[in-house]
């Protein structure tokens, strides 16, 4: 059984292991700059702040916002029917760039995607106040934990000088990364293995869109219909998907980056990822879509793969869970008989299949995020080859609930945090 194992899971490293390395060489070649074609000195940017009981971080949010040096902005935050002090927080602004736009019940706490819906009609109901031109109107989507970096207007302007780019997503990080092990988990996740991801996909066509960073051009946005994001619990993946498929470009940029609060609880973790993959899945259904487009074959294939990958997880959750459980028990039965003995012929292959990935991108980590000690990063390694296993545990809950048939979502809980000044 050891060595079957270790086998399928050395075939399973191979596949994966392949597919980082060139993700990993390709992410370091730098895309040509696209002659410019529009204006990016006369876009206008609206941002949506989606807001469900966000007392704790909104006025941090809204304040980094409004403190952009540019005077063609507008930020409209969805109350989304909040029961707490956010409606009292967003009440003390006086600034003609805000805009409060009040969902309440039975229309609201309907899902991230109505929400943002309700304000894209808000926009094309005042495009006129915005130029009139949607070529030219920028939606960017920011959470209400979500901290842009001051010059990201400066790095997203001239990739929609091409007007074929229909979305940008900025990298993102995590700022409370300092404050434990799980933010800094959290904080390697989208620094190392989202960013090499997506910058490779850049040179394949095929990059995703998130829910925070995210900027679109409203002719897209309107391109797709009236109601551009859906109700799938992944509706900034799902917007990505058919802007694709409707022959818009997707871009991505790590020289600026949005910012976003980590959470610190193993169930908030789960849940929250729990809801990422259930949002996976219900994405399946742009599949034949997906393959009956005419987008490169080159891009349906990555889409595809990115699609699967769920699949994936479940076949990695067997095939690494099961040695890593073995080689822990193991240990534990010999040094309670007192027979504890390192036989590296034995140990090592299970070593290798329990920490081996996380160690791949130790060093990436460790000089990109330039906040943390080689020997903590090698530790960190470590520490995240069991913190995937909250990712194990999340898509084998997605599995159950799409059995049950469930579609009800929570919400993602927020830390509390001390104001700062914009």
């Amino acid at each position: 059984m050891s060595t079957l194992l270790t086998a399928a899971g050395t075939a399973v490293m191979v596949v994966l292991g392949t597919y980082l390395i060139a993700a990993l060489v390709l992410s370091r070649v730098r895309l040509r700059a696209p002659q410019t074609t529009v204006d990016i000195d006369g876009l206008w940017w609206v941002f949506l702040v989606p807001a469900l009981n966000e007392e704790r971080v909104i006025r941090n949010t809204v304040d980094s916002l409004l403190a952009i040096d540019n005077e063609k902005i507008r930020v409209i935050v969805i109350d989304d029917d909040s029961d707490d002090a956010t409606a009292e927080v967003l009440a003390t602004y006086d600034d003609s760039r805000l805009q409060v736009l009040s969902r309440r019940h039975p229309g609201a706490r309907l899902g991230k995607g109505r929400a943002l819906n309700d304000a894209a009609r808000t926009i094309n109901d005042d495009i006129a106040s915005f130029g009139g031109d949607p070529d030219r109107i920028i939606v960017a989507i920011v959470d209400a934990d979500g901290r842009l970096c001051p010059d990201a207007l400066d790095a997203v302007a001239p990739m929609f000088a091409d007007p074929l780019v229909g979305g940008v997503q900025l990298q993102v990080r995590i700022y409370n990364r300092g404050d434990g092990w799980l933010p800094r988990c959290q904080d390697y996740e989208f620094l190392t293995f989202s960013t090499i991801i997506q910058s490779a996909r850049e040179h394949v066509g095929s990059v995703g869109l998130g829910g925070n960073g995210q900027f679109t051009r409203l002719s897209a946005l309107r391109a797709v219909g009236e109601a551009p994001w859906s109700d799938c619990l992944t509706e900034d993946l799902d917007l990505g998907l058919r802007l694709a498929m409707l022959g818009w470009r997707n871009r991505f940029t790590s020289t600026t980056m949005v910012s976003q609060q980590g959470l610190d609880n193993v169930r908030g973790i789960t849940r929250q990822r729990t809801r990422w993959m259930h949002g996976h899945f219900q994405c399946w259904r742009h599949i034949p879509a997906l393959f009956r487009s005419d987008l490169p074959n080159r891009t349906v294939f990555d889409l595809a793969w990115y699609l699967i990958a769920p699949v994936m997880t479940l076949v990695v959750s067997v095939l690494f869970g099961i040695p890593a459980l073995m080689f822990i028990g193991a240990v534990a039965l010999a040094a309670w008989r007192q027979q504890l003995r390192l036989d590296v012929r034995w140990w090592m292959p299970l070593y290798a299949l329990s920490f081996g990935p996380s160690l791949l991108l130790c060093g990436v980590y460790w000089r990109q995020a330039r906040d943390i000690s080689w020997w903590r990063a090698v530790l960190l390694a470590h520490v995240l080859a069991i913190y995937n296993y909250v990712w194990y545990v999340a898509t084998w809950r997605a599995v159950a609930r799409i059995i049950r048939k469930r579609t009800d979502w929570a919400k993602t809980a927020r830390l509390d945090e001390t104001v700062v000044a914009a």
